[in-house]
């Protein structure tokens, strides 16, 4: 094979890996298969398996652009305020909040603002808001939740409580648990970790009152060393290992508000 024909080789390759792409197909994957075999052999293959609607999904939600409904499971725009399919209203944020904290498709919907964030974000990307809280779980969850806490808080030694702990923050349909509650592997004084229980299961929620968003600035506005002063601060209330109070005075500090 000369020159001009490897160069045509790899240009059809390129071309059947970026069909393959576009189709929500690995594009490293089907170039390496039209290059060490065929690019007529690798496009055929790709018009073969059609679309990977799953990846495609997930590519335009986190585009803002679509959203899925959380009563049909139809792909929707992502500005949408009613559902074309079974007429859900958006609009209404109370419908959000009960379907926010758990639903099944790798994506959940806030409270707060209505965004679709990624099954492993805890916490809004646009409003900051928490993923789970005692307003959003469901009301089994709550009575369950709470009778960890009452448990734990009878428990007098740490030994115990971070065996009994274990065994709830390992189980991975209470996921809840790790975010809502504070992790007494963080905890040397058994009364204050008690205390943090207390106020994780208290109402009403964190937030749900301010006008959280007026303390949000632009990403590109914060500097490498804030926006991880910021993270690390998060992380801190986010494990209870720091009370609201002490969360929204040291960002303030940080922001400068």
């Amino acid at each position: 094979m000369g020159f001009i024909g490897f160069a045509l080789w790899l240009g059809f390759a390129f071309f059947v890996a970026s069909v393959a792409k576009n189709r929500g197909w690995s594009f490293g994957g089907f170039l390496a298969l039209a290059i060490f075999l065929s690019p007529l052999v690798a496009g055929i293959i790709v018009a073969l398996i059609g679309e990977n609607r799953t990846v495609l999904e997930q590519q335009s939600i986190l585009s803002g652009d679509f959203k899925k409904c959380p009563d049909c499971g139809e792909l929707i725009k992502g500005d949408a305020v009613v559902c074309k399919y079974c007429g859900k209203n958006f609009s209404d944020k109370s419908l959000l909040s009960s379907t926010n904290a758990f639903d099944t498709n790798n994506y959940w919907y806030c409270s707060k603002c209505g965004s679709s964030n990624l099954d492993n974000y805890n916490w809004c990307k646009v409003c900051d808001t928490p993923r789970y809280t005692m307003s959003t779980i469901s009301e089994e969850q709550r009575n369950l939740i709470k009778e960890y806490v009452e448990k734990q808080i009878q428990t007098s030694n740490f030994e115990d409580i971070r065996s009994f702990q274990k065994l709830y923050f390992g189980t991975s349909s209470l996921k809840y648990f790790t975010v809502m509650l504070p992790d007494a592997n963080g905890y040397d004084d058994l009364v204050l970790y008690k205390e943090k229980l207390k106020e994780a299961i208290s109402e009403p929620e964190i937030m749900e009152e301010e006008k959280h968003e007026e303390n949000i600035i632009p990403e590109n506005n914060v500097s490498d060393d804030l926006e991880e002063e910021l993270e690390k601060l998060k992380n801190l209330y986010e494990k209870k290992l720091i009370d609201e109070s002490e969360y929204k005075l040291k960002k303030s500090k940080l922001l400068g508000i």
